[in-house]
C-alpha cells in the first residue's frame, strides 16, 4: 500500500521537524506533502534526511483548501492527514498499517493525547474519548486516515467554514455509511493554545462551535431531503 501523509503547515510550526523525523518509520513508498502558503515557513525544514519523498506545495490560505490541493496532488492508495504539531511513535505506524489492512474502506482515527499545556488536559482527553466513542467524531488532531476512492465519494473538505473542515467531512462520512474505527494507537499534540487562551475559555469555546455547527448541517441535510 502507498501512503500519502499530507500536513498543512502554517507560521512558525516549530514541531514540524520532529514529525518528520518519526515519519522516517512509514513504508519507503511513502510520500509527504508540506502545504503552505508561505514557502518561508519551511525554510528550515530540510528534504534530505529522510528516505520518504517529501514534497513542498503552496497553496491558497485555509487549512480546507491546502489538504484538498494535498489530495489532489498525492499520489497515494491512502490518506493520512496530520497536523504540524503532532507526534507520533513507530508503535502509531505499526498500528496504523494494520488497521488499514483489516478496515481499509474505513474512516481510520487515532486516541488523542495533549503532550502540554495545563493539567487539565486530561479531562479533554477524557471528553475526547467519549465524544469519538458514543457519537463517533472524531476531528482533525485525531489524526483521519482515510482510502483515497472514499475520501473522493464524499467530496472535498468545505472551504466556505471557519473552521471544523473535518468535523463535516466525518458527518459527510457517517451519513454515507462509512464506518468509523479506532486505531488503537495514540497520537499526540499540543495544548499551548489552551495555555495562552484560558483552559476553561477555549474549552467552552470548542465545544459550542462544534454543537453549532454540527447543528447548521443537519439543518441543511434536512432541507436538502424535502
Amino acid at each position: 500500500m502507498k501512503i500519502s501523509v499530507i500536513i498543512p503547515v502554517g507560521f512558525k510550526e516549530k514541531g514540524l521537524k520532529y514529525l518528520l523525523e518519526d515519519l522516517k518509520g512509514l513504508p519507503s513508498n511513502s510520500e509527504i506533502l508540506l502545504i503552505t502558503p508561505d514557502l518561508d515557513n519551511l525554510s528550515n525544514i530540510n528534504i534530505q534526511d529522510t528516505n520518504i519523498k517529501i514534497r513542498k506545495i503552496v497553496s491558497k490560505s485555509g487549512r480546507a483548501n491546502s489538504m484538498n490541493l494535498g489530495v489532489n496532488q498525492s499520489k497515494g492508495e491512502f490518506l493520512w492527514f496530520l497536523h504540524a504539531d503532532s507526534k507520533i511513535d513507530q508503535s502509531t505506524i505499526i498500528s496504523l498499517l494494520d488497521s488499514i489492512e483489516k478496515s481499509p474502506n474505513d474512516l481510520l482515527y487515532f486516541d488523542l493525547i495533549f503532550y502540554d499545556g495545563p493539567k487539565l488536559m486530561k479531562l479533554n482527553e477524557i471528553g475526547v474519548r467519549l465524544r469519538t466513542y458514543f457519537l463517533k467524531t472524531p476531528f482533525g488532531d485525531q489524526a483521519l486516515c482515510i482510502k483515497r476512492d472514499v475520501f473522493k465519494s464524499l467530496g472535498e473538505y468545505q472551504t466556505n467554514t471557519f473552521l471544523g473542515e473535518d468535523h463535516l467531512l466525518v458527518r459527510q462520512a457517517r451519513r454515507s455509511g462509512v464506518s468509523i474505527t479506532r486505531v488503537r494507537a495514540k497520537i499526540y499534540t499540543s495544548g499551548r493554545k489552551y495555555k495562552n487562551n484560558g483552559w476553561l475559555k477555549t474549552t467552552i469555546t470548542h465545544v459550542y462551535l462544534w454543537r453549532q455547527q454540527a447543528r447548521r448541517d443537519s439543518k441543511k441535510h434536512r432541507r436538502l431531503k424535502i
